[in-house]
């Protein structure tokens, strides 16, 4: 028997508290081997009825001891025929929740970078999702906004969490921002060449059924820039090129870093940076900030979307004052 109990304090009980246990039986070798999934299950279902109860004392109130017995069985049912479950328990409560594979927790905590750009690689089923943010935010997604960019309306945490939740289905993959300055290395060309399959998968993603995508790619990381490869081959969709090559780990970007000295050069720098920053961020941005951003940690890309500013002005600015841009 697993539980999660609750006591809430109020003057209007009774014994000035109510006391609730929700819990479910399990054969004790599945618990052993699922007791997180079981722990959170319990546990977010617990905090709905504590909503609920502090919302119209769902649980201490006789009238709704029917409806509570329905929720349980419903969550139980679902979940067992459809891996999810979605309760709408009053007109402002619901429970929704989802069984994925545990192969897809494996790193639940996967940072992502502002410049990270979310890619649909298959067909998402919308039915399932009743969460209103995830859903707006899968509308936004058009294989070209980066996270920051979508976040333009929507808080950034609130559109991570999202693509995270995205990512675990295995609907989306993320790539970097498509520019025609940037530059690429190969990084597994040998599973496309083994695989005729993937040869072709590519060449119906890039819309060329003729092309010759081994050579596409060499030519492509050989070459010091997308905008060196689009020259060449004027007929290839080199962004679907692109976003093939690193989504299937063919390629990967080179990320370009700035490195400036440490001391007045580097604080002259970061003043310059500051001006030339959106107005709009002039006042949040603080000197300490900009100047950590200049001892090499940070890729250009993202110091371009936190300042607003064209990654070539910031290029610019760093050899005036002697620094090192350098690839990673």
């Amino acid at each position: 028997m697993v539980g999660y109990p609750i006591e809430l304090f109020k003057d209007k009980y009774e014994r000035k508290c109510i006391e609730f246990n929700l819990g479910i039986m399990i054969d004790a070798k599945e618990y052993q081997q699922h007791e997180n999934l079981y722990s959170v299950l319990l546990r977010k279902a617990g905090k709905v009825l504590i909503d609920l109860e502090e919302e119209c004392e769902f649980v201490w109130s006789e009238k709704y001891k029917v409806q509570i017995l329905k929720f349980i069985k419903a969550i139980y049912e679902n979940l067992q025929q459809n891996l999810w479950t979605h309760c709408q328990i009053t007109t402002y409560t619901a429970l929704q929740t989802k069984l994925l594979p545990l192969e897809v927790f494996s790193d639940p905590l996967e940072p992502l970078n502002n410049y990270d750009v979310p890619i649909f690689i298959k067909e998402l089923n919308t039915t399932q999702i009743k969460d209103f943010g995830i859903l707006y935010i899968i509308e936004l997604i058009d294989g070209i906004k980066s996270i920051q960019h979508l976040a333009s309306t929507v808080n950034i945490n609130i559109v991570k969490n999202a693509i995270r939740y995205l990512k675990r289905l295995g609907c989306i993959a993320l790539i970097d921002i498509f520019q025609y300055r940037n530059s690429y290395a190969l990084n597994n060309i040998k599973g496309l060449i083994d695989s005729t399959d993937m040869q072709k998968e590519c060449m119906e993603y890039i819309e060329d059924d003729s092309a010759d995508t081994v050579t596409l790619y060499r030519d492509l990381t050989s070459l010091s820039s997308v905008e060196e490869f689009v020259n060449r081959y004027l007929k290839v969709n080199a962004r679907r090129l692109v976003a093939y090559g690193i989504v299937n780990k063919i390629i990967r970007r080179i990320h370009h870093h700035v490195y400036v000295k440490e001391g007045s050069k580097r604080e002259e720098v970061a003043k310059k940076l500051i001006e030339l920053a959106d107005a709009s961020l002039r006042q949040e941005i603080k000197l300490e900030h900009v100047k950590q951003m200049l001892n090499g940690s940070m890729c250009l890309d993202e110091m371009a979307l936190k300042l607003r500013i064209p990654s070539q002005e910031i290029k610019k600015v760093a050899l005036k004052f002697n620094g090192i841009i350098f690839p990673k």
